[in-house]
């Protein structure tokens, strides 16, 4: 038995010898990997530098640039010794006939590392949890973000998502998401690598660091929920990397455009009432091939500031290219919308959402879009019957491709018009889902053909009449 017990005891200090060359290891790696971020941020920095500064002296970028060589190959250096050591350590662990097996207790011995520190290691952090969040987060910003971070200068990504922080030192490069940060560092800037910056839900956030337009490798920008940024800084057009950005906010001052965000995917453009300076032929988004998710939003407040004609205007020029998918139009203020909305040429789109459009008297032709799958209307105050244009004139087959349509918050709504007989019009062939909500005043009765329908949902629409014989037997 005490053999055994002996045997035992030799190889989990084996293992554990074995685990600390291998942590070894991967920290000289990830060090090396350093090394290479640091020739790429430095080529990109002296790039950077020679289109801001064409005049430059050339003695002062030689001393730079000795300096930097001279740092780099001592890190070279000291990668070098490193590695050595590392496949002696390994030899040594070689000569061992069994890593798995018992191995002597002198070479165990030789090998086992002193301990760097006499601070005891605890579990856990015992007290109430919202406290220790307080007091964690309050650790992390005076120890963290002041002394260890700023020595991560080739820093790619940092998540602090909830972390109870308020402010940040000028001299760390961070991005941040759902804290109370109400300034960003200049510093942020300079992190030329940077792909990722989350500002989702940060809710105090004033403003966009002004030379943002450095993030020449930024692909990924969320400011969704940063409600008090009020416009997006100058130069936006430099970002030729960025693929996806949450919310472009189009301030009253002078700000940036949308002109070069060729390479976008989703993008959402808010308040839009702030246009008030344009040229109609400039069409802003009709290039841009790659954009398949977009979303235009006016704010809520309707007031004499904001003109119907101003934004039938607007939204007029922002046709986009005819690949897009989804489109949701929210808040806009005219009577009517322009007549791209709903064309036919428009074939890709399968998601559109019209909401809070408190002028708009009438719908435009959305029968017509062939590949529609959901289409969503909601808080639309003038609206009072939705009659056949919905449905496109000489139309065969309307809403061909239509799965689930969602009325709702109709207050004024009072009229549904049907496909008269004799027309010869199949509508809604394969509409599955059906909501009707918080429409009071709709009255009359529903489509008489939906051979499709599996869920219909009716919520206080008192006056409305629901013919069961129209309706398929599965429900």
């Amino acid at each position: 038995m005490e053999a055994v017990l002996a045997d035992a005891k030799e190889k989990q200090l084996t293992y554990k010898l074995v685990k600390m060359w291998l942590d070894d290891l991967r920290d000289l790696a990830y060090d090396m990997d350093d090394l290479l971020d640091e020739f790429a941020t430095e080529e990109l920095e002296r790039k950077l530098m020679s289109t801001q500064h064409h005049n430059s002296n050339f003695l002062l970028d030689a001393g730079r640039a000795l300096v930097s060589y001279t740092g780099m190959k001592s890190k070279m250096d000291g990668i070098s010794t490193r590695l050595d050591q590392l496949w002696e350590d390994k030899e040594d662990l070689g000569s061992v006939k069994n890593i798995a097996g018992a191995p002597t207790s002198t070479a165990a011995a030789a090998y086992q590392r002193q301990l760097t520190t006499s601070v005891p290691t605890e579990p856990a952090v015992y007290g109430r949890d919202e406290d220790t969040t307080k007091i964690l987060g309050m650790v992390l910003t005076d120890m963290v973000l002041s002394d260890l971070l700023p020595t991560f200068k080739k820093l790619r990504a940092l998540s602090l998502r909830t972390y109870y922080i308020t402010e940040l030192p000028n001299s760390i490069d961070i991005n941040l998401s759902r804290t109370m940060i109400i300034n960003l560092p200049e510093s942020i800037s300079s992190l030329y690598n940077l792909q990722i910056l989350m500002l989702r839900g940060c809710s105090c956030l004033l403003k966009l660091p002004p030379n943002l337009r450095n993030l020449i490798n930024l692909r990924h920008l969320n400011i969704s929920g940063a409600s008090l940024i009020l416009e997006m800084p100058l130069g936006m057009r430099e970002l030729k990397s960025l693929k996806k950005l949450s919310n472009f906010i189009v301030g009253r001052s002078i700000g940036s455009d949308l002109e070069d965000l060729k390479n976008l995917k989703r993008l959402c453009i808010s308040k839009l009432n702030n246009v008030i300076d344009f040229d109609p032929r400039d069409l802003v988004l009709r290039d841009k091939k790659g954009l398949k998710e977009l979303l235009l939003e006016w704010e809520s407040q309707f007031d004499d500031s904001r003109k119907e004609v101003v934004e039938e205007t607007v939204l007029e020029m922002l046709i986009p290219h005819q690949n897009l998918e989804m489109l949701t139009i929210t808040g806009y203020g005219g009577k009517k919308f322009p007549s791209w909305v709903g064309d036919p040429s428009f074939s890709n789109i399968r998601y559109l959402r019209l909401e809070r459009c408190e002028n708009c008297t009438s719908l435009p032709s959305l029968g017509l879009l062939e590949l529609l799958k959901e289409l969503n209307i909601r808080n639309m105050k003038s609206l009072k019957s939705i009659g056949s244009e919905i449905y496109g004139n000489g139309c065969s087959k309307p809403f061909q491709s239509l799965e689930t349509l969602r009325f709702e918050y109709l207050q004024e709504w009072e009229h549904w018009e049907p496909i008269k007989e004799n027309q010869f019009v199949d509508a809604f062939p394969c509409l599955r889902k059906l909501y009707i909500r918080k429409c009071p005043k709709l009255s009359g009765r529903l489509p008489d053909h939906l051979p499709s329908l599996e869920k219909l949902v009716i919520v206080n629409c008192y006056e409305l009449v629901v013919s069961f014989s129209s309706i398929p037997l599965a429900l």
